[in-house]
């Protein structure tokens, strides 16, 4: 795992920074999509946002039906035009600057309905520990 977070590392540190500014943040609108053996977690991020994403245990794939973005994830910048589809790595953690307002959807394999409950399975919440303990360890 040390070797994803290091080139995570530029994210997470936006991440820390960013926590400074919780009262200026917004809710997003999410919608959440089930099918057999799926869900879809759909999230319209505004014009001129900066969204950092949660660290993922599980590959998926992520959908952009729209809108223009610049994703940050696993030590490479990607510019993003509407529609794209491509598949994060288990251990991805994403930084967006959204240029336009964009329709982004994660897609994910499992059997839960209960959103709490898809999170524990799929969200790796030991990442910011373990992050934390390398930048010590420098």
């Amino acid at each position: 795992m040390n070797a994803v977070l290091k080139k995570q590392a530029s994210v997470y540190d936006l991440d820390t920074m960013l926590q400074g500014y919780e009262n200026k943040m917004t809710e997003l609108d999410v919608k959440h999509h089930f099918a057999p053996g799926v869900y879809a977690r759909e999230v319209l991020l505004p014009a001129g946002s900066i969204i950092v994403g949660k660290t993922h245990k599980t590959e998926h794939l992520n959908i952009i039906s729209q809108g223009h973005c610049t994703v940050h994830c696993m030590g490479e910048i990607l510019e993003i035009h509407g529609p794209y589809t491509f598949v994060s790595k288990a251990g991805a953690k994403k930084a967006v600057y959204s240029h336009t307002d964009v329709i982004w959807t994660n897609i994910h394999v499992t059997d839960k309905t209960d959103v709490d409950e898809i999170e524990k399975e799929v969200i790796d919440g030991m990442a910011e520990i373990e992050f934390e303990q390398l930048k010590r360890l420098k």
